[in-house]
Parts: structure tokens; C-alpha cells; sequence
């Protein structure tokens, strides 16, 4: 999924703007349904295509709302597009490792707690057996 991903359709609905988000997921999910389609029957990529299609599809609904946020004005593209001195983009970068890894925790975690449930299901699973 895109990092930004989660953010744009919060920000389209307080603009009050409903039917981008619901046309940026409608378009998402055509992109990654047709992707899944051509990767993983056609070409036989099976995870491997699975996860590509996923990921393109998630770039194509979050352009479409960059695009969307860009023509109303909620994003002005000559100040996103000029660069930046070299403190800026120090900084940048290390919020961006920093979110990164807080990101990368908390996935971990999830996955440590789902493993837990699943261990624990399995004793009382085997309680209830024997």
C-alpha cells in the first residue's frame, strides 16, 4: 500500500469531497482486480502477482486522488516540486525513517499477538480434545 494512501481520502472529506475517494477506490480496486487477473492467470506469478497487482493498484487510486487534491488546490505543486536546502531534507528524511520504523513495530507486533491468539486457540483447541 502507498504511505500516503490512508491520508488522501481523509483529507478529500474535509474538503468535502465524498466522490473522489469513492472514484479513487473504484478505480483502485478495477486496476487490481484486472492485475490479478493477468498476473496470476495469465502469467502465473501466483503470490508474486498477487502482491504486484495490490501495489499497483493502491498507486493508481492514491494518484488519482493527488491529482484530484491538486486541480482544487488543497496541494500547491510549485512549492511540493521545488527543492529543498539540505537541513529540510535531513529533517525530511529522518521523520521519514522515524514513521518508517514506527510502522515497521507496530506490524511486527500485530503479527507477534495474532501468533499468540492462534497458540492460544490451539491449547484450548487440545483442552477441549482431551
Amino acid at each position: 500500500m502507498s504511505p500516503i494512501g490512508p491520508c488522501l481520502p481523509v483529507l478529500c472529506r474535509g474538503l468535502r469531497d465524498t466522490k473522489t475517494p469513492l472514484w479513487g477506490t473504484a478505480a483502485s480496486t478495477v486496476v487490481n482486480y484486472g492485475l490479478h487477473v493477468l498476473f496470476m492467470g495469465s502469467y502465473g506469478w501466483g503470490v508474486l502477482g498477487a502482491g504486484w497487482a495490490v501495489v499497483w493498484g493502491q498507486w493508481v487510486g492514491s494518484a488519482l486522488l493527488v491529482g484530484r487534491l491538486g486541480t482544487v488546490g488543497a496541494i500547491h505543486w510549485p512549492d511540493m516540486l521545488k527543492l529543498s536546502s539540505g537541513d529540510e531534507m535531513v529533517a525530511t528524511l529522518k521523520a521519514m525513517v522515524a514513521l518508517s520504523v514506527t510502522y515497521l513495530v507496530q506490524v511486527r507486533n500485530h503479527r507477534f499477538h495474532l501468533l499468540g491468539m492462534k497458540r492460544a486457540q490451539a491449547a484450548l483447541d487440545a483442552q477441549a480434545l482431551a
